[in-house]
């Protein structure tokens, strides 16, 4: 009876009339352990690489999206402690600490949304015009610019008192309350995260299948018979199908984000409630994870993922990627060595 006792708490628990189970929560938070203990120095690792490279468009693109992936595997710690913890708030009870760890979580899914609509973008738009150039200073200042109107709209909402980040335990994580007498604030919020999250979706995709089209046709740019020139031509093509291949991991793990954000904003703006999970007409499982599934597990994934594509796709990138983990052991063993000494 003990042992079914044990076994009942460990599979479903109700806190405070939430229900989640702790065999989900644990295994959801390995997941995000491994985000973090391989995510982030697989990430930084390939930040660094990129650095190295010719700053040409397609290596500033990886850089900005390895740097955000990387701010992204550190971020989900919270979560992660939150959910070994039996969905206490720990980090989270801490009010300042979750007015900075909001808006800094928000702003990276819509930055590498951003991100990869240029890099899918700008890879068509190379395929179909190979001889029209865009200086590389000019794509840092759209990211960079856009990059401070991200952080001005998740930041305007707490420094102007129209709501505040508050821990949800059905949740596992904090979200922005939108006070109710700000209801046209609300909707503003809903109609930008639904313009800016969801809708760069449909130009990613119509890039990808052109570039698809494109390839499909063996054109790749880079014209001339000689030998030269048809390395080059490989190495584009190669490039294409990466990039590709990155859009579509991507769009895998991101689509769960868009589909709750468009069913949020349809449900705001025929009811005037913030969450379309109603607990008396949603399953227990899906309002438990709904969120936390899609705007924490899937984003956190995608960027442990991430590295993983450059390894298969980029034989150049996985010699450098393995030269820099060498190297970075043998400093320190030589720091040891010399300490020890």
């Amino acid at each position: 009876n003990e042992y079914k006792s044990y076994l009942r708490a460990m599979l479903w628990r109700n806190t405070n009339g939430v229900y989640y189970s702790l065999i989900l929560d644990y295994s959801l938070a390995i997941l995000l352990v491994i985000c973090i203990f391989f995510g982030f120095p697989a990430n930084v690792t390939a930040f660094r690489y990129f650095r190295q490279k010719k700053r040409d468009i397609p290596t500033l693109m990886y850089m900005f999206i390895t740097a955000a992936d990387s701010a992204t595997c550190v971020l989900v710690v919270p979560v992660m402690v939150t959910l070994f913890g039996n969905r206490q708030p720990l980090m989270f009870s801490i009010h300042v600490f979750r007015q900075i760890w909001g808006p800094c979580w928000e702003i990276f899914p819509y930055f590498t949304v951003f991100l990869v609509f240029m890099l899918s973008v700008l890879r068509t738009y190379y395929l179909i015009r190979p001889l029209n150039t865009i200086r590389p200073t000019a794509i840092t200042a759209i990211i960079l610019a856009y990059c401070s109107f991200l952080v001005i709209r998740f930041t305007v909402g707490v420094v102007g008192g129209f709501g505040t980040y508050t821990y949800e335990t059905k949740d596992a994580y904090c979200w922005n309350h939108i006070h109710h007498d700000h209801v046209i604030f609300l909707k503003w919020d809903i109609i930008a995260g639904v313009t800016l999250l969801a809708l760069p979706i449909i130009p990613i995709l119509i890039s990808c299948l052109i570039s698809v089209i494109w390839l499909g046709r063996g054109r790749p740019n880079g014209g001339g018979s000689d030998e030269a020139a048809s390395r080059r031509a490989a190495y584009k093509t190669r490039a294409t199908k990466t990039i590709i291949i990155l859009t579509m991991v991507y769009i895998s793990f991101n689509i769960p984000v868009f589909i709750n954000y468009i069913r949020l904003a349809i449900f705001i703006f025929s009811s005037n409630h913030y969450d379309f999970l109603d607990p008396s007409k949603t399953n227990r499982v899906v309002e438990s994870y709904a969120w936390l599934f899609t705007y924490i597990m899937s984003v956190g994934l995608n960027a442990l993922v991430n590295p993983i594509v450059y390894l298969y796709r980029r034989p150049s990138f996985r010699q450098g990627f393995f030269d820099m983990w060498r190297r970075g052991g043998a400093r320190e063993g030589h720091v040891l060595s010399s300490q020890s000494g």
